[in-house]
């Protein structure tokens, strides 16, 4: 064959020696990059050199940019060979599915670049592709560098959208051509392209496509297209810029060492110092207990001593109570013997009313009427007979009628007593009987400024996710404004160790005391001390009710978790819920911006002025994915809340009977557990028995999500609760349910599957689920790329320095 025109050079040339002679390649692709940043470009830079070189474009356009590597090398080029050429970059700055989403602090650290380095002729255009379009005319680009969206469908529609751009000098790059995994599709559109046009191909650094659009292509560039029909001499120019490529990867990883050890450096002279520091401290702290204990133990003895006099009162009060208990019982005896006294009595009485009605209506009484009559006693028989039936205990009845002799006398029945009716009730105390109770408070003017954390129980079975989020904003919030914290609880006394093991398990610090109270809503328990500057933070809608009887509503922060709205039906109770949350003077704290969105559009006032959302944190040293053992069998969990009408259980139970009886999760593969709280033995299609799990402590509920492979949690609610994220951060395929603006959540992992809460949708996502559970590298791919928060610090610091700042 012979040589191509374009590479013509010497015949005794060797192959490289030919390839640097007719592409022109000088030290231009030695240059050292001015910008390096983590980036498989890297590897391209070289080639940015030198095709910028070789094309001398009058205008540059890169769609995607990201830190900028490859756009930075291009302007640099631009600015080290003195060209007139204008150089955009086109980019969101949000991320994608494939470079993942990222901050502010990229774009940021771009435009510093830019600003410093190439502001004269670059330009920054934040926007999508489509928009940015809008400002090219057809014909004016010269080189187009396409690094967005790496789908085929993204990437062919952006050529097809920025072709006509093009000039007849236009040249084409398309990155990540020799990438073939997941929906990366930019290798499928090249194949197209490479049917089309000139063409070369780099397969390092991820692979670079680069094609001769024009027609009036420059020489360099027609002797690297030439070049491709013959492997040696693409041999040759592969391997030319893979080698100044790494060279340039390399200097990049000796840059990053470099910072990173000037880091550890400075870190370890400041570890240096703190040591130091934490060494004096600890000499004075010791000191300082030292004293300290001291002062406790006299403190001690003296509570001994006082402690034996409450015994020896506690013990004169019960030696009181006894008696008084037995003069109860005395008097109870009495009592009843009374009553008996008082039964027989009014027998006596009724028996005897009867008797005198008889006489008074007998034959004999009116044949000796005449005879009283004479002897004067038939005047005064009346007032007789009233007397005698009055100390009988009934009215005088009235004159009876004339009976005919012989004719029957009848007795008049004793009509029954009527029950007593029971005392008028007041409105105000009927209304105070059916709504929460106030917190019942007692002032404390000198008291130092605290924040009070106002919940139902801290008890093992209150502590999943609600509580605890409770108790770690609580701590933080009380760290920052430098107060002490106290926990008030209205249904159960506290117990207090709970406290601790939630936050130590959650890495949580708490800095000093905690002090624990339990004030019921029926007068169990204390009044609440509650000095002048003191905040609340309540748990739920009645609590703020609660707070709102004690404290001004500005100095009450609501953290509210759920729609709680929905836990009643249209009525009293639902009324004066919604009017908490349209409480414009209240602060509210929201789990999740998709709740705070919810209340605000359905028009609940107050936490639309006044809500802060955060998005909550599960730890990886509690939430991660544990390996199964060999021969295990999976295991699918099932949230199951028979008591709790918004968890769906029923419909969780029949889309779980439709998944088992089309052949998803047989038995000898999958084990079924059911947990929650009243959940009644079951005997699921195929004689299936769920393990039942009730009232978990907290340590095996982490433990048994930590082993779960698939996961069905329903909650007919627009946020979507804890139990899906703590299964989908723990490595999970989780199934819920769609509900109102909640209808995909896929921006927390790929894992959750949200499918319409009918029967035959809820069984598809199971089945799904199911085939993802067992693709292992998708699955734990999703897992890793997930966006769940894992650190509670970070996740409630920005909710934390607001309400600081609001005071």
């Amino acid at each position: 064959m012979d040589a191509h025109p374009d590479l013509a050079v010497s015949p005794s040339a060797s192959p490289l020696a030919k390839v640097i002679g007719a592409l022109g390649i000088g030290d231009e692709i030695d240059w050292r990059p001015d910008h390096l940043a983590a980036s498989a470009w890297l590897e391209h830079v070289p080639f940015a050199f030198w095709v910028v070189k070789a094309l001398r474009p009058r205008a540059i356009v890169e769609l995607g940019t990201h830190w900028g590597v490859s756009y930075g090398a291009f302007c640099q080029a631009v600015d080290r060979l003195a060209l007139a050429t204008r150089c955009h970059a086109v980019d969101s700055w949000e991320g994608d599915p494939h470079a993942g989403g990222y901050g502010e602090e990229v774009f940021a650290a771009v435009r510093s670049l830019n600003d410093t380095r190439w502001r004269r002729f670059s330009t920054l255009l934040r926007m999508t592709f489509a928009r940015a379009r809008e400002f090219f005319e057809a014909g004016e680009v010269d080189l187009l560098h396409i690094d967005g969206y790496h789908t085929y469908e993204a990437a062919a529609g952006d050529f097809r959208l920025w072709r006509e751009t093009l000039s007849d000098r236009g040249v084409v790059l398309f990155h990540d051509t020799n990438v073939r995994q997941d929906d990366f599709g930019v290798w499928r559109l090249w194949h197209e392209i490479k049917a089309d046009h000139p063409h070369f191909e780099f397969v390092h650094g991820h692979g670079l496509g680069v094609a001769g659009v024009g027609g009036a292509l420059p020489a360099p560039l027609r002797a690297l297209f030439a070049a491709a029909e013959d492997p040696g001499a693409a041999a040759a120019i592969r391997g030319l810029f893979a080698s100044r490529g790494e060279a340039v990867h390399l200097r990049w990883l000796a840059h990053d060492a470099g910072a990173r050890l000037r880091a550890a450096a400075e870190e370890r002279q400041g570890l240096s110092a703190r040591l130091q520091a934490l060494e004096e401290a600890h000499g004075a702290a010791i000191a300082a207990a030292d004293e300290r204990l001291r002062a406790a133990e006299e403190r001690l003895r003296s509570a001994e001593a006082a402690w034996r006099q409450v015994e020896r009162r506690e013990a004169t009060l019960r030696d009181r109570l006894r008696m008084a208990e037995r003069g109860a019982e005395a008097l109870r005896a009495r009592t009843a013997e009374a009553e008996a006294a008082a039964h027989r009595l009014a027998q006596d009485a009724a028996a005897l009313r009867a008797r005198c009605d008889a006489l008074v209506r007998s034959t004999s009484w009116r044949i000796t009427r005449p005879l009283r009559a004479a002897v004067g006693l038939a005047r005064r028989e009346p007032a007789y007979v009233a007397r005698l039936r009055g100390l009988l205990g009934r009215p005088a009845a009235p004159p009876a009628a004339p009976v005919l002799p012989g004719a029957p006398v009848a007795t008049p029945a004793l009509a029954p007593a009527a029950p007593p009716r029971p005392a008028p009730l007041a409105c105000a105390t009927l209304v105070a009987s059916r709504l929460p109770a106030p917190l019942l408070t007692f002032p404390d003017p000198d008291s130092p400024r605290r924040l009070t954390m106002l919940t139902d129980s801290i008890n093992a079975g209150s502590l999943f996710g609600g509580v605890g989020t409770a108790m770690i904003l609580a701590v933080l919030l009380a760290r920052r404004l430098g107060v002490p914290l106290r926990v008030v609880t209205r249904t159960e006394p506290p117990e207090t160790a709970n406290f601790g093991a939630v936050l130590r398990a959650q890495g949580v610090r708490c800095d000093g005391n905690v002090e624990f109270l339990h004030s019921g809503p029926s007068g169990v328990g204390r009044r609440v001390p509650i000095g002048a500057g003191d905040v609340l933070l309540t748990t739920s809608w009645w609590t703020t009710w609660a707070a709102l009887a004690a404290v001004r509503p500005d100095r009450i922060i609501y953290l509210l978790q759920e729609d709680e709205r929905l836990f009643y039906p249209a009525g009293d109770q639902q009324l004066r819920c919604r009017e908490v949350l349209c409480d414009t003077r209240l602060r509210f704290v929201l789990n999740t911006a998709a709740l705070r969105d919810h209340l605000a559009r359905d028009g609940m006032r107050g936490v639309a002025a006044n809500g802060i959302a955060f998005e909550p944190a599960f730890p990886e040293a509690i939430y991660h994915r544990e390996p199964r053992p060999a021969g295990a069998k999976r295991r699918l969990f099932f949230y199951a809340r028979p008591s709790n009408d918004r968890n769906l259980f029923l419909r969780g139970l029949e889309a779980l009977s439709g998944a088992l009886v089309a052949g998803h999760f047989p038995p000898e593969e999958w084990e079924l557990h059911f947990v929650g709280k009243d959940v009644p033995e079951l005997v699921m299609p195929g004689g299936v028995r769920p393990h039942v799990a009730e009232n978990l402590p907290w340590e095996e509920y982490a433990a048994l999500v930590r082993s779960v492979d698939v996961g069905l949690s329903l909650m007919y609610t627009p946020h979507p609760s804890y139990p899906p994220l703590d299964l989908a951060a723990s490595g999970a395929v989780v199934v819920t349910n769609r509900c109102g603006a909640k209808t995909s959540l896929d921006h927390y992992c790929r894992n959750i599957l949200c499918a319409e809460p009918s029967v035959e949708a809820l069984v598809a996502a199971l089945a799904e689920a199911e085939a993802l559970a067992a693709d292992e590298p998708r699955r734990a791919a999703n897992h890793r790329e997930a966006r769940i928060g894992r650190d509670w610090e970070a996740a409630l610091a920005p909710v934390v320095e607001r309400l600081a700042a609001a005071g």
